[in-house]
């Protein structure tokens, strides 16, 4: 059930995409946004013992706030005006980047030891 409701999500996502392929604006918004997401739920993933569920929507809403707050400048600028078109990209691109993080940090374990004259990084990922 967990895989089917991810396909449909990827779907609609596509579909999506290919709505606002159009303008490449919209792109960049998602692209970003997504960027932030995967780092964020990244970082809440490996530094906090929140849920899967509450992770995932902390990041989103952390990584959604950049262009919340891009738009909100934007609005207050001569000739401009908040987009809810971009703010939907940001949201959507944040999701989808927190969603990618937390499957691949699910499956990826990574070691960090130091000792008196070297640190050692060894990753690990579960096929």
């Amino acid at each position: 059930m967990r895989r089917i409701s991810f396909i449909l999500f990827l779907s609609s996502f596509f579909s999506f995409s290919q709505v606002v392929q159009a303008d490449t604006n919209y792109d960049l918004h998602l692209g970003a946004s997504a960027l932030f997401g995967y780092a964020t739920e990244s970082v809440l993933h490996y530094k906090t013992n929140i849920s899967t569920n509450k992770r995932i929507v902390y990041s989103t809403a952390i990584a959604s706030l950049p262009g919340l707050l891009k738009e909100i400048k934007d609005s207050h600028d001569r000739d401009n005006k908040f987009d809810n078109g971009d703010l939907i990209a940001d949201i959507t691109g944040a999701l989808l980047g927190s969603i990618i993080a937390n499957a691949v940090n699910n499956k990826l374990q990574i070691n960090l030891s130091k000792d008196k004259d070297f640190t050692k990084v060894s990753a690990r990922y579960a096929f």
